[in-house]
This record gives structure tokens, sequence and C-alpha cells, in this order.
């Protein structure tokens, strides 16, 4: 990228934004339900747009002193999305397998050195005057300047995300060898994988991005590792050459976003077989769910929400109202206060809690105030609480 503004190879660069941006919008624009993996992917294709800017801000000659009179930390600064994409990449892996298991505060960890960058870059660069400043990014005397360490900075920038890559590609194959069309339905019963991947698409395009951007950032590294020990020629003909090979991965990207959008992922069998998956499924969720129901009694929780609840699940919460409302013939609400109020009609019926008020009943059952309790129980069992434990 060291030529004059705009050549032709800058052209690629703006093409890397343009389809990253169109790869957010496709991504925003998807029916699935799953927010959090949405928003993830559109971050991590925000972290790529900011990637290339970076290389054209602080390699473009032509583009870098213009930049740099705008800001010097526009030279630099993109740095920060260089390590945080490989976190993203893994966050977002993890929770299209993992589905809750995934994204804590412990996870914040990956994002230090992101955070560390601004400070790094203001201590060997930006803390000096402009003229110094001048020095170090147009002239990359920063690369020489002793206690700096911008090299081992440089090399860091290459190597981390290639190491996230292989993280992540393990978890992607982990996954592919473990999907078939036939237990995808299943796979919440029977393996932590895919609580979040519901169909075949969905594990291609993951294996096909996983697989292409540690395969980019595994040619980066190649690139700089080349820059170290042979000609400045070859790792100049190799940078652009992997500009070149990011945009055609975005494009397939594009390809397959559209693909799967407009196919939904449907295969060409008959609408009976089609019902008959569905009816599967339904029964499979509907399984899973009261197991969960029996084993975790999440209804005793007053500040139960029908999001919390598909998060314990690790499902979207489309799918769980849909499974519920199918399954169970009443919405979330109602299929909640139903559970409560059996735990309660049990503890008024139980001799072992005949000490305790119709008020701390309504509480151990889930209720969050004695009049909902009252006003609940007597809808479902035309009798109020008093009463059904006087006729017990």
């Amino acid at each position: 990228m060291k030529m004059i503004m705009f050549n032709i190879h800058d052209l690629i660069l703006f093409a890397v934004l343009a389809t990253c941006a169109l790869l957010a919008a496709l991504t925003l624009n998807k029916t699935t339900p799953c927010h959090r993996s949405r928003h993830m992917l559109v971050a991590f294709f925000a972290m790529n747009s900011l990637i290339a800017i970076d290389t054209l801000f602080f390699w473009g000659e032509g583009v870098k002193p213009v930049v740099f009179s705008v800001s010097p930390w526009l030279t630099t600064i993109f740095s920060v999305a260089v390590f945080a994409f490989g976190p993203i990449l893994f966050g977002l892996i993890r929770y299209e397998l993992y589905g809750r298991h995934t994204v804590n505060w412990s996870f914040a960890l990956h994002f230090m050195p992101a955070l560390l960058t601004p400070l790094y870059l203001y201590w060997v660069c930006h803390r000096f005057p402009l003229d110094i400043q001048r020095e170090l990014i147009l002239n990359l005397n920063i690369y020489s300047t002793p206690d700096s360490y911008f090299a081992v900075f440089t090399s860091l920038k290459k190597l981390v995300p290639a190491i996230y890559g292989f993280m992540c590609l393990h978890l992607a194959f982990k996954a592919y060898s473990a999907f078939t069309p036939t237990t995808a339905a299943s796979a919440a019963n029977t393996s932590p994988l895919k609580t979040a991947i519901t169909t075949r698409s969905e594990v291609i395009f993951l294996l096909y991005l996983t697989a292409g951007f540690t395969a980019i950032r595994l040619f980066v590294l190649l690139t700089h590792w080349s820059g170290l020990h042979f000609s400045s020629a070859i790792s100049d003909a190799m940078g652009i050459a992997g500009n070149y090979l990011t945009l055609a991965l975005l494009l397939g990207l594009v390809w397959l976003s559209l693909k799967f959008n407009v196919t939904n992922d449907k295969p060409a069998i008959s609408t009976e077989k089609s019902d008959a998956d569905e009816a599967q499924k339904l029964r499979e969720l509907k399984h899973v769910i009261e197991q969960f129901i029996e084993s975790e009694k999440p209804f005793l929780n007053s500040q139960l929400s029908l999001h919390r609840f598909a998060q314990h699940l690790g499902l979207p919460e489309r799918q769980v109202s849909l499974a519920i409302n199918k399954g169970f013939q009443k919405n979330f609400q109602e299929y909640i206060n139903d559970l409560r109020v059996q735990e309660a009609m049990r503890l008024l019926r139980s001799p072992a809690d005949h000490d305790k008020t119709v008020t701390e009943v309504a509480t151990l059952s889930g209720f969050n105030s004695k009049a909902s309790f009252n006003r609940l129980f007597k809808k479902y069992t035309e009798q109020t609480p008093t009463a059904f434990r006087a006729q017990i």
C-alpha cells in the first residue's frame, strides 16, 4: 500500500468497506430472533471495516499525510480494531454454539489488549509535539525509536488475530462435525452445542466465515514474517494480495448470505414431511422445557421473564414462546402462573407447611404480591387460598 493516493489498491480497500457495510445490513435484515448473535456479527464486520481503514491510513503513502493533517491519531487509533477482531469472533462463535454459556464479565478480559492500545500509542507517539509525531509516523521512525517496541506491537497485531482464528476454527469444526439435519432439532437435549444454531445453513455460513478469516489472518502473519526476513517488495506485494483476498472472502459471504436468506434453508421435500419435522421439533423442545421446569423450577423466581427463561435454555425468545403456545396451549405468562398456582396448592396441602401464612405461600410460589396471588389462585381454582386450605 505504498503508492500514491487512491490508486487501484486503495479502491480495493474502499470496496472492502462497502462490502462489510452490505454484510452488516444483510445481517440486521435476517429473520432470526437471536438479536445478540446478529449484533455481534455486525460488530465483527465493523471491526473488519476498521482494519481496512487502519491499513489505508497507516500504509497509504498518498493518504497518510492527508489523514495526519486532520489528526495524527487517525493514522494509528484504528489498531484497536485489530485486537478487538479476535475476541468478537470468538464471542460470536461461542454464543452460536453454546448460547447463554458465553458472554460474561470474565469474557471482557479478552478485550484488554484493545483497551490498552490507545494508552500505548499515546505513550510512544502522541504525547510528543506535532513535529516529532510527524517524524515518527510519516517517516516510520517509530520503528527505530528506543524503548517504543513498535515492531513488537506490530507483530502482536498480526499474531493475536491469527491465534483467535485458530481457536474459533476449532470450535466451528466441532459444530460442523456434530451437526446433521436429523439431529439439529434434538441437539439441545444431547449436547451443549448448537443452542443458538438451528439450521444447516447457519453452520455452513459460520464455518465459511471462520475458516476464511482465519486463513486471511494467517496470510497477514506470513506477510509480516516475510517482511522481516526478505525484501520489502515481496511483503508489499503480499500485503496488497491480502487485501484482494479479503474482498474475495467478503463477496463470498455476501453470496452465502443472500442465498440462505432467499432459500431460508428449506429443503425440497414434501409438505407432509416438513409438517412432520416441525411437529417432531416441537415435541422435543416441549420436552426440553418440561425437563428444565422440573429440575430448576425457574417459576419460583418472581422476576422471571420470557427473556430470562429463554436465556436459561440458551434458545431464542421467539422459539421458546412458540413452543409454549403450541405445546401447552398457553402464552408464557399463563404457563408460568399455572405452575405457580400448582406450587401454591402443593404448599397449602402440605402438613409440613401448615404453619406458613398465605403471604408466605405466595412468596414461596413465585408471586410478587398477595393481591395478584389471590386473584390468579381464584381464577385457576375458583377458590381463595384461605378457603382452599380450610377445605383441605
